[in-house]
């Protein structure tokens, strides 16, 4: 089940919309993505839920999707959102 809060998701329902483990989703935060343009992305937390668990923007696994994509390495056919 994909539980949004608003524009935001928890690691687990990252790694499901784009076919990855959590663990590459968190490897995308402290290493990041290198973006078809050459630039390398990180992906970082926008906030906690009520739990305290880190949550990501759904604009941000966009632009990690499209790097993905580019890469020829998703698992996933689009960001579900």
């Amino acid at each position: 089940m994909l539980l949004i809060h608003g524009d935001k998701v928890t690691a687990p329902e990252a790694a499901r919309m784009l076919g990855k483990s959590p663990a590459t989703i968190r490897q995308y935060g402290h290493r990041g993505i290198k973006l078809p343009d050459g630039e390398r992305f990180r992906l970082r937390p926008v906030g906690l839920d009520h739990q305290g668990v880190k949550l990501y923007a759904l604009a941000d696994l966009r632009t990690v999707h499209t790097a993905i994509r580019a890469r020829g390495r998703s698992n996933a056919d689009k960001v579900v959102a």
